[in-house]
């Protein structure tokens, strides 16, 4: 029987970045759509989130601007879809 190896599109170094509990786990989260092929928009993430929507969009803030996650499309009902940058491309 052959192994299967499972690809995950976590990049470790999230973990040592300095960033914010709620940025790491909706970056986690993030992962989680990516890899289940699932578009990461808003409206799916804000499905999952426990916490409120100020922490979210906190969260969301912090990723964008170390360049994590690129908002590519939004629509006037404030619903986004995100993708995920490479981790050599992050900004800490």
């Amino acid at each position: 029987m052959g192994s299967s190896h499972i690809h995950s599109s976590i990049d470790q170094k999230i973990f040592k970045s300095g960033l914010s509990v709620e940025a790491i786990s909706l970056y986690l989260l993030f992962c989680g759509l990516a890899d289940e092929g699932r578009s990461i928009t808003t409206r799916n993430i804000m499905g999952i989130w426990n916490g409120g929507e100020d922490s979210a969009n906190a969260a969301l803030s912090e990723l964008e601007k170390r360049n994590i996650i690129q908002k590519t499309l939004s629509d006037d009902a404030e619903n986004c879809v995100y993708s995920l940058v490479a981790g050599e491309n992050w900004e800490l």
